[in-house]
């Protein structure tokens, strides 16, 4: 159990870390852009973006898998099963 709540914790970082490098770096580009970003540069901008998003997605069902197997253990342990 220890190590799967270990698994847990590095998903939800991960989740975090790609959120505030991606997402907010991302969403910069795309609402204010800079003098010099070009529309290639928003597209692009959006492409990583939506890609971080798909990783994000992935890591937080991770998660969701991992409280119910979790679960699942702690309700079969107090049946004793």
């Amino acid at each position: 159990m220890k190590a799967e709540a270990r698994i847990l914790s590095g998903l939800y970082v991960i989740g975090i870390i790609i959120y505030s490098s991606v997402t907010i770096g991302g969403l910069r580009t795309i609402v204010h852009p800079a003098d010099e970003d070009t529309e290639n540069d928003r597209i692009e901008a959006l492409r990583v973006l939506s890609a971080g998003n798909t990783l994000i997605i992935v890591c937080l069902v991770g998660v969701l898998v991992l409280q119910v197997r979790l679960r699942g253990r702690v309700v079969g342990n107090r049946r004793g099963v």
